[in-house]
Formats: C-alpha cells, structure tokens, sequence
C-alpha cells in the first residue's frame, strides 16, 4: 500500500527498515520526550537506528489509534525517513484520510477564497485584524490549516487590505516587518520580477462613464498560513478596509478580487478540481472560471457562512447612482458569453445579486451546520420562489490549532492521557489569559477562583445554543 502514497523503491526501504529495526517497551523519558516542548510522547523512533520506543500507555489506545501511531514511526519516520515531525504527522494524516476517509479527494486541488482570514503568523502585528473581522475569517484560516493537515493540496487567496480600524480610527498598515523577518512573502513571475496582476474597473469618481475602465494594478504576496500557501493581493487604494460601508467602493473590491483571482490562477498554471467559495462575495472568480474552458474540469462549491443580509451580496442600481448594464459590464465576462452571465446575476427586478449567481454557478451549496443547512434552504426559497430548487449540504465547521490551549496541544501532540494535573496547570493559564482578555475588552475583574461559566457562540435562530448549554440547563 506504500506505492500508493509514494514511489516503488519505499517498498524495499520498508523491508530494510523491518528486518533490522527493533521495537522498544520503556518508560525512559530520554527516549521518549520531545526535545522542543519537554513533553513525554506515547511513541518515538530513531532513524538512524531503524527503532522504535513505544510507552506502556500505547496498549491502553484503541487499535485504530495504535495503528496510525506504527504507521507515523515505522513509515512516516523510518521508511520515508522524515525528520521533521510536522511534515511526518502530514504524511500519516494524509495515509489514513485520502486512503480511507476521503480517497475521492486523493490527488485533487483545492483553491479556497475569501474576502477576509485570519492569519495567526501575523500575530502582533495590525495586520492580522486588518484582515479578518469575524467567524468566516477564523474559518478560512482554520480550513487551509486543516486541508494540509490531511494532506489535500490546497491554496487559499484572499485580499491584503491597507488599513486597519482601531479605536474608531482608520490607520496604515505596515508589512515591511512581517517581510522583512520572512513571515510574509513576494511573489515573484518568470523573469524574477515581483508578480503584479492587472484588472480592469471603473473609476470610482465617474462610475457611468463608459469610457472610464482604468487598470487596477496588483501586487501579490503569500504567507505559509498552516502549511498551506495563502496568495494575498495587494492594491492600497482598493483593498483599503475591510468591509466597507461604501457600497460604490465594496462593489469594486469584489469585482477587482474575483478578477484578480482569475489571472493568479492562469498566471501560476493552477488548474483547480474544486474552487471554494466562501460568501456570495466572491462570485465573480467563479463567472470568470466558468467562462474559460480552461477550467472545465473545475467544480464550485459556494459556502453561505451567514444568512443575514451582509452575507448575500446585492447590489441595487439606485444605492450606486448607476445602472444595471453599466455594473453588469464590470464583471468583465467575454462579449460571446455575456447573455449567458447577465441572466445569472441580474434578478428579473434588476438587482445585480451576488447570491443569485452563486446559487447559479455553484456544483455544491453547502452551509456550516444542518440546522443552518435548513435555515439557508429556507430563506433561499423564501427570496427566489420557485426559481430553482435548491439543495443545501450541512457540513460542521471545525477549528484549528490556534484557538486551543497551548499547553493542551502540547500533551495531545505526544497521545498521552494528561494528568489531572497537566489540566489544572493548563486551565488555570488559560483562565487567567481569557479573564486578561475581558478586562482588556470590558474593564470588568473577573475572581479567578470563583466558578466560570462560559459560553461562546453567537445568538442566532440557526446556531443551536443546546452543545453549549446542555451540562448546565439543570442548574
């Protein structure tokens, strides 16, 4: 089964590695601690030596457990001789997932954009809240973290906005740190010049002037968000804030992004399976990919994250000072095949509707849990009628590493049980860390040794309050 994942000659490196190679019962924590975080693991090996050190703990694990932990020592470390321990848990992770799990997603590319994500590399820095505001962010962080985590080739694009809000004010965002200490990255095309897109759109100073279509020029940049590359693109004065109230000005954010997205993915020969889409506010990459034979074999899959109204892009020609036509145009579909998109974006009220079109273009519609699955399915009946029948998949959003408590990581990396206390020490930092944060926020003082309820979810009629609820509603 090894060729599958990898080239022939790991099956003799295999046979190597299992004639010659011993496996060790021991509690010695010289052969079993992790030498950057001091914690004991449940299993080590030394490649040098072709061995493996199990913890007695290991016997207590169910055999599914145990058989992943012999695959990530003996193939993922001994065979495949990785070193880094990182790329190691990928590889196993990817083993068992596209293996058994998800072997349909097996060699397939996924491409993943957004209007805004969380980039926790970018830690300290105003960049990191210039560039996400809420719950899709977190996700579009998480999910790039994830796809490589199981190892799905995956790229995430996403703008990089120029300021950030802070304390009411609008301020500059400097990235030349996060350059300069190689967190953040220039993309660079064929001839080693610094990679600029070029869009068109229309001057937000007379937007009905026909005549007016000037050049957007973009500047592209990557961060390593998790393991996956996430493309950034740059343009000061476009992608500025955001969100912005601006109507006028978030329209030609959107249009410029789905156009840019479009030429990165030409210009770097990246020739998506599956083109994510999170928020209708990203439809016009998926317009731009339908209209280009290139990308036949591409399916769209369009993600509601929130059925309140900010989250179903429409656009009316009177809140703009335009006119149906002259937004229509800016979507920059080819003449041949402009009929065929207008009508997929234009309401029979002559809204331009972002949803619309999603609803439209997209292979797979998908919501972030069942009961918001029937939420969207509803409010999507309830706006277009009998239009179309619209099928909604409820698929639950996970998180990534980021939102866990270190220490917590930290013991699960190594698949010991943790001691009581392990978890005392971890939720007394962590307690003391989040009461820290709510004094920042609120000005309220928190007792740290008084009992803490917590509940964090937003309150929403599609988000069931039950999974956070249902250990205390007896009190």
């Amino acid at each position: 089964s090894i060729t599958v994942r990898g080239p022939p000659e790991l099956t003799s490196r295999l046979k190597q590695v299992m004639s010659s190679g011993r496996i060790f019962i021991t509690t010695k924590e010289g052969l079993l601690k992790d030498k950057k975080s001091n914690e004991i693991f449940v299993a080590a090996s030394q490649i040098e030596a072709n061995d493996i050190f199990l913890h007695p703990y290991f016997f207590n694990l169910p055999n599914s457990k145990q058989l992943v932990i012999i695959y990530h020592e003996l193939v993922s470390h001994l065979t495949k001789e990785i070193r880094n321990e990182n790329e190691a848990l990928r590889d196993s992770n990817s083993f068992f997932c596209l293996n058994e799990e998800l072997s349909y997603l097996d060699g397939k590319a996924v491409v993943s954009v957004s209007m805004e994500g969380n980039i926790p590399e970018f830690e300290g820095h105003d960049a990191q809240n210039a560039n996400t505001r809420g719950g899709l962010g977190a996700y579009m962080g998480d999910k790039l973290e994830g796809l490589f985590d199981i190892g799905i080739t995956a790229y995430g694009i996403q703008p990089m906005y120029s300021k950030v809000i802070k304390k009411g004010e609008i301020l500059n965002v400097d990235y030349d740190e996060l350059l300069r200490i190689g967190i953040l990255h220039k993309v660079f095309d064929q001839n080693g010049d610094p990679l600029k897109l070029h869009v068109h759109a229309w001057d937000e100073q007379d937007i009905n002037n026909p005549h007016l279509n000037p050049v957007v020029e973009i500047e592209v940049y990557r961060v390593n968000r998790g393991g996956t590359w996430l493309y950034l693109l740059f343009s000061k004065d476009v992608f500025d804030v955001l969100y912005t109230e601006n109507r006028v000005h978030r329209f030609t954010q959107e249009i410029v992004f789905g156009k840019a997205v479009y030429w990165l993915l030409k210009t770097l020969n990246i020739n998506p399976d599956i083109l994510h889409l999170n928020e209708a506010h990203t439809v016009v990459a998926a317009a731009q990919l339908r209209a280009d034979a290139m990308f036949n074999k591409t399916a769209i899959v369009y993600t509601n994250h929130t059925i309140v109204p900010a989250g179903l892009e429409m656009f009316y020609a009177s809140a703009l000072n335009t006119d149906k036509n002259r937004m229509i145009y800016q979507i920059g579909i080819p003449e041949n095949q402009h009929l065929e998109f207008r009508s997929k974006f234009l309401r029979e009220d002559g809204v331009v509707d972002f949803c619309y079109a999603a609803i439209h273009l997209a292979d797979v519609i998908n919501a972030v849990s069942e009961e918001h699955a029937i939420a969207t399915k509803n409010l999507f009946r309830r706006m277009y009628g009998g239009r179309f029948e619209v099928q909604v998949v409820g698929v639950l959003n996970g998180s990534g590493k980021t939102w866990k408590n270190t220490a917590l990581r930290e013991i699960e990396l190594g698949n010991l049980a943790a001691r009581k206390d392990e978890l005392s020490a971890a939720h007394e930092i962590g307690k003391k860390e989040a009461f820290e944060e709510i004094n920042r926020r609120s000005g309220a003082i928190l007792e740290l040794n008084k009992l803490t309820l917590w509940a964090v979810r937003r309150i929403v009629e599609y988000k069931s309050q039950y999974p956070v609820l249902r250990f205390i509603v007896h009190i």
